[in-house]
């Protein structure tokens, strides 16, 4: 194979694993925000039986669908952040295949540091389950 071939690829490769993962956290947010629009449901159709006789066992339908979509929502994000560790570990193997030359005419800025990358899922799966919480208070409030 021609050398400059095989770096053309490699510059293919590398830039279908960034928009993979661009792809990727676009779609772990719109999952995330599905996940928090239902709880919102939820709460709004309790919110909205609140003032009628509604039977008891439905408190205990609402709390284990919140229950559900918790932990919906932290699989989801779970899930996400394996997908983006395996994009960036492939992504890493496709540069240390390029000369170091090379990675700084291709990139216009360094490249990203792992450092907080590991804040953002507990942030995510945080925000989650506080909306789970605020469900369950909600619920056990009426």
């Amino acid at each position: 194979m021609n050398p400059n071939h095989a770096h053309e690829e490699l510059i293919m490769f590398l830039h279908h694993i960034w928009e993979d993962i661009e792809k990727t956290k676009q779609r772990q947010w719109s999952d995330i925000y599905h996940v928090l629009i239902a709880q919102g449901a939820i709460i709004g159709l309790l919110v909205a039986l609140g003032h009628q006789a509604a039977p008891p066992w439905l408190d205990s339908v609402f709390a284990i669908a919140i229950t559900l979509l918790t932990a919906a929502g932290i699989r989801i994000v779970h899930n996400a952040q394996a997908t983006l560790v395996q994009q960036r570990d492939l992504a890493d193997e496709f540069y240390k295949m390029l000369d170091n030359e090379k990675i700084r005419t291709l990139l216009d800025s360094p490249l990203a540091k792992s450092v907080g990358r590991a804040t953002h899922p507990t942030l995510y799966s945080a925000l989650v389950i506080g909306s789970g919480i605020f469900a369950f208070v909600v619920i056990l409030g009426r």
